[in-house]
């Protein structure tokens, strides 16, 4: 139709940061498809909003809580790798970043990719898939590194108990990003205020950082998780291909706290919440 491409998004419970000048939180980590300004976009004459919402197709990609969470097939990687490959592009201190990092971290060496989740994943949430746990990933990531003769793995975790877990297995062998913000229980990483200078905004970073390190690694271990869709998003849109994908798959729990439900995010954060305060009391 001839339309031009342009995000906004100023809302997020955790990485709205007030530090930053920019309230785009799409133009923090990402630039614009097409390098359209958003206040200039909203004089045009012809503009299609489209606001995330379940009108316009939102769930028909992304449906949290519902019976079809976590249900996607290799239609959707491909397309969604054709869209990332033709809108989505790193802002250039990022980018710079990002390969800077992946150079120094990953430079000649075989590294496979584990993307290992835990901390709030322990809740026990309807429609979602029973975790993984910490010895289970560490099998399979010993026989997907024997697979395709792996020397090192990138590990990217939300939990520090897993974090702990394979740097006692795997030592020397094992590379990460060290300063992002994890879990020590159930509690999500992004959840609560850390003294940490621009807190929210690394938190997205992070993710990103994440991801596009995943991405570029020779093989991926994974669980169901939206972060390993979009490593394998990320990688395809490259134009290239893990040499092998181990997703270990899990039960979907029939039964549990339903996150369609607006009353079980707070029942979800007054866990979280008793979490952070014994935390603090240990300091």
């Amino acid at each position: 139709m001839g339309f031009l491409h342009c995000i906004s998004w100023i809302n997020s419970q955790f990485f709205v940061e007030n530090t930053m000048q920019n309230v785009n939180i799409f133009e923090h980590y990402f630039v614009q498809p097409y390098g359209l300004d958003v206040e200039d976009v909203k004089q045009s004459k012809y503009v299609i909003l489209d606001k995330n919402s379940i009108d316009y197709g939102y769930y028909d990609v992304f449906a949290p809580g519902r019976d079809d969470d976590y249900m996607i097939t290799d239609e959707d990687f491909y397309k969604l790798a054709q869209m990332q490959k033709k809108y989505i592009r790193l802002e250039a201190k990022i980018k710079e970043e990002i390969d800077r990092d992946i150079s120094q971290m990953i430079g000649t060496d075989k590294v496979l990719a584990v993307h290992a989740r835990g901390a709030d994943a322990q809740v026990h949430y309807k429609n979602h898939p029973i975790p993984i746990g910490i010895d289970r990933y560490i099998e399979e990531t010993a026989k997907s590194m024997a697979l395709i003769n792996a020397n090192k793995i990138f590990l990217a975790t939300d939990d520090n108990n897993i974090l702990k877990a394979f740097i006692d297995k795997y030592q020397e062998s094992l590379i990460y990003y060290k300063d992002v913000e994890r879990s020590d229980g159930m509690r999500m990483s992004c959840y609560g205020e850390v003294e940490r200078e621009k807190h929210h905004y690394r938190l997205g970073k992070e993710i990103v950082k994440d991801v596009y390190t995943l991405a570029a690694c020779e093989g991926l271990v994974c669980s169901s998780s939206y972060v390993s869709y979009m490593a394998r998003i990320v990688k395809m849109a490259s134009g290239k291909t893990y040499q092998t994908v181990n997703n270990i798959t899990s039960t979907i729990r029939t039964t549990g706290m339903n996150l369609t439900d607006p009353f079980t995010i707070k029942r979800v954060e007054a866990i979280w919440n008793q979490e952070l305060e014994v935390a603090k009391k240990e300091r």
